[in-house]
């Protein structure tokens, strides 16, 4: 049995990656550019806002 670590197996899957970028039509290094330097969305969380005690009992 043959034992692979997880660190060799991402080196190579990165080396696999490399081969096929340096393959690319310049168009496509360009996309894979972009998507690598843009900024990510991160999803916001939703806040709700409480209401304060005072201003709830003003309009009683």
């Amino acid at each position: 049995m043959i034992f692979i670590d997880k660190t060799e197996e991402l080196i190579f899957r990165a080396l696999v990656i490399g081969e096929k970028y340096g393959q690319a039509d310049k168009p496509t290094k360009i996309e894979v550019g972009r998507l690598m330097t843009s900024k990510r969305r991160v999803p916001r969380r939703k806040k709700s806002k409480k209401k304060k005690a005072y201003r709830y009992y003003q309009y009683l």
